[in-house]
C-alpha cells in the first residue's frame, strides 16, 4: 500500500502531529518531512515520496504559506 504525503510548513509540528495520528489510528501510512528537518536538504526523498503517494493533505497556515516548499 502507497501512503497519504502530508504537506507541511516548518511551524506546523503540532498540526502534522495530530493530522498523522489520526491517520495512523485510521490504518492509513503517511509520508511527511520531520520536523526541524528542512525539506530542501533531501529534495529527491520528498519528491519520491510524492511520486508515490495516493492522496496529499496540504496544511494551509502562514508557515506553510511562506514557505517555498509547500
Amino acid at each position: 500500500m502507497s501512503h497519504l504525503f502530508i504537506a507541511h510548513g516548518p511551524r506546523d509540528v503540532d498540526a502534522v502531529l495530530s493530522v498523522h495520528e489520526a491517520m495512523r489510528q485510521a490504518s492509513i501510512p503517511t509520508w511527511y518531512t520531520p520536523p526541524g528537518l528542512d525539506s530542501s536538504a533531501a529534495p529527491e526523498a520528498v519528491n519520491a515520496a510524492i511520486d508515490t503517494a495516493f492522496g496529499m493533505v496540504v496544511l494551509v497556515s502562514g508557515s506553510s504559506v511562506r514557505s517555498g516548499a509547500v
